[in-house]
């Protein structure tokens, strides 16, 4: 039975990855086929026994009216085939869309209701259960850097030196440049889907959609913590610096003062 039969509720949920996903493999490893959207971000397939499977390249599966007996047996085959293998879940979220023809179309709370449902409506609320998801994934991704910061910042506070190498500084932000990298350029949460653009109802539920998952806010406020952990990061870089410097500094003093007590001494 198709997922776009109407009149029914449709349960959607999302399991964000650590592991981003090349979708020039996807359909050795998963036997998907590219999305409606951008071949390089998306592609999906039925699965066996009825509902359907999303795979967006940030690292998510959307799963569209699937059991979760299905589900699991769908994510180890999916490991199992994929090269390096895959991690468990980190986030797991879920969402419901209704099709009602006798109700005007609204998002709500943990729910869409439409009047009816498209394979192109379909793949856009995917799309965004799937952003939410990899937010999520992102989020504590940031509160475990910004975690690390805070005790390195507590130890400065403490001892006057962080004592950390400036190796280990450079990793600690590194690791926050190629996050903020990512959440800017893979999830593309101020695009808007070219799938709606034809759509009058959709486009005027996209924005109340986000609304639902508070995309907007959410990527505001992450990017800025990024941006905090990043900073930081680089003024304890100059700070480690600035201490290797002044030991190396007091040891040339020390050389120098060494070898005129030695000449005294001659």
């Amino acid at each position: 039975m198709s997922i776009f039969a109407t009149g029914k509720t449709h349960n959607i949920v999302a399991y964000a990855f650590a592991e981003n996903f090349r979708m020039s493999k996807i359909h050795s490893e998963l036997g998907a086929t590219v999305g409606l959207m951008d071949p390089k971000d998306s592609a999906s397939r039925e699965v066996p026994g009825g509902g359907r499977l999303y795979a967006f390249n940030f690292g998510v599966l959307v799963f569209w009216n699937v059991p979760v007996e299905t589900r699991t047996k769908e994510i180890d085959q999916f490991r199992a085939r994929r090269e390096g293998g895959l991690s468990e879940p980190a986030v797991v979220e879920d969402f419901i869309v209704e099709e009602d023809t006798g109700e005007r179309p609204r998002a709500e709370f943990s729910r869409l209701i439409l009047d009816k449902l498209t394979p192109q409506r379909a793949e856009v609320v995917a799309l965004t259960v799937a952003q939410s998801a990899a937010m999520s994934y992102y989020e504590n991704v940031v509160e475990k850097s910004l975690s690390k910061l805070s005790s390195m910042l507590a130890q400065l506070e403490q001892r006057g030196h962080i004592g950390r190498s400036p190796a280990r500084l450079h990793k600690f932000i590194a690791e926050a440049v190629i996050m903020r990298s990512e959440v800017v350029g893979v999830l593309h949460l101020l695009d808007r889907p070219d799938l709606i653009w034809e759509d009058k109802t959709m486009d005027a539920l996209y924005d109340d959609l986000r609304a639902v998952f508070d995309l907007k806010e959410r990527f505001q406020a992450l990017t800025d913590k990024m941006g905090y952990v990043q900073d930081t990061g680089e003024i304890l870089l100059d700070i480690a610096r600035d201490s290797r410097l002044f030991l190396v500094e007091m040891a040339i003093v020390f050389l120098i003062t060494l070898e005129i007590v030695m000449s005294v001494i001659r």
